[in-house]
């Protein structure tokens, strides 16, 4: 019954293309992903659904440090 994926279009903070997923999950702003093939933690700016015939979901990302925190 919940079995259904998106197809997740990853931009960066320049809303330059990084990555086209399909995921089970959508996520939320200000969740952390972590990309396998980068090695690397990114943060969710913004998530923006687009309604259409077949609904599109772009969700913002930026690169997260851990230099940041420690701050």
């Amino acid at each position: 019954m919940f079995n259904s994926k998106y197809l997740v279009t990853f931009l960066n903070e320049k809303w330059e293309p990084f990555k086209t997923l399909n995921v089970k999950m959508v996520p939320h702003i200000n969740e952390f992903i972590y990309f396998d093939d980068v090695q690397k933690y990114y943060r969710v700016i913004n998530v923006v659904h687009q309604f259409s015939k077949k609904q599109k979901i772009i969700v913002i990302i930026t690169e997260f440090s851990f230099e940041t925190i420690k701050k």
